[in-house]
């Protein structure tokens, strides 16, 4: 029976013959297009993570430009440098806050600012051995109207609270 259909139609096995000819020849070649889209793949991965890290790092940020953004319109104590209360010195999370003039560091739970943006809560903590009340959770904006105009109502204020 198969040498009936041979005579019938040889061209069929002379094209198959040559489809698997030419499979044999082009193995490597395939074997390479498949590497080359197994890395592809992974590369698309690699950037879709770095991607979405991207977007949840700017959405934490925007959550907490809005949450310093209330603090300053809250009245937060905008802090000064310890050894001269002339200048705006910048928070340091971790570290405490000190009264300017008691030079004792601010409770827990007091709201800090500085002039370049930074907000932090003061909670309980340890610094350098001691504890005390530390700045944490911090947050950031760079809306200048709202950082001025807390900066100018501090100074009618007097708060002039240093840290360390």
């Amino acid at each position: 029976m198969n040498t009936k259909i041979f005579k019938r139609n040889p061209e069929l096995f002379i094209i198959g013959g040559l489809l698997g000819f030419s499979l044999l020849l082009g193995m490597d070649g395939i074997k390479s297009n498949l590497q080359q889209v197994s890395t592809i793949r992974a590369k698309v991965q690699e950037d879709s993570k770095i991607q979405m890290g991207l977007q949840a790092s700017q959405q934490d940020a925007e959550v907490k430009a809005q949450i310093a953004e209330a603090r300053y319109q809250a009245g937060c104590v905008v802090v000064v440098a310890s050894n001269n209360q002339g200048f705006h010195t910048a928070i340091s999370e971790g570290a405490p806050v000190l009264d300017g003039i008691r030079k004792t560091a601010l409770p827990p739970n007091t709201i800090v600012c500085d002039a370049d943006g930074n907000t932090a809560k003061l909670v309980p903590g340890t610094y350098r051995g001691s504890n005390t009340a530390i700045a944490w959770e911090l947050a950031f904006t760079g809306n200048r109207a709202v950082i001025d105009a807390a900066i100018a109502q501090s100074k009618a204020q007097n708060k002039t609270p240093g840290q360390i």
